[in-house]
């Protein structure tokens, strides 16, 4: 890797958030203050080392609630209804 990268920038390829990166540099000594910080290559070596020593990277994808779910069957009934 080549100059230096975002802690947003890294937190995207390991698919967790920005808040999580900033609380896991922080355990590893590296100060970050928010997610425009910029890490230097080391940095970011050790921040990957840390979630790939067994520790899975956390899934942020949203799967719908049943709730969220039954809602927006309830809509396409009613859209139905209306242009029936």
């Amino acid at each position: 890797m080549l100059g230096k990268m975002k802690a947003y920038e890294l937190a995207k390829e390991l698919k967790i958030t920005s808040k999580d990166l900033i609380e896991r540099a922080k355990k590893l000594g590296i100060e970050l203050s928010s997610h425009l910080s910029s890490l230097e290559d080391d940095q970011v070596s050790k921040i990957k080392k840390s979630y790939s020593n067994g520790e899975k990277v956390k899934d942020n994808s949203k799967k719908p609630s049943k709730e969220n779910t039954k809602a927006k069957e309830k809509c396409i009934n009613i859209e139905a209804n209306i242009l029936n």
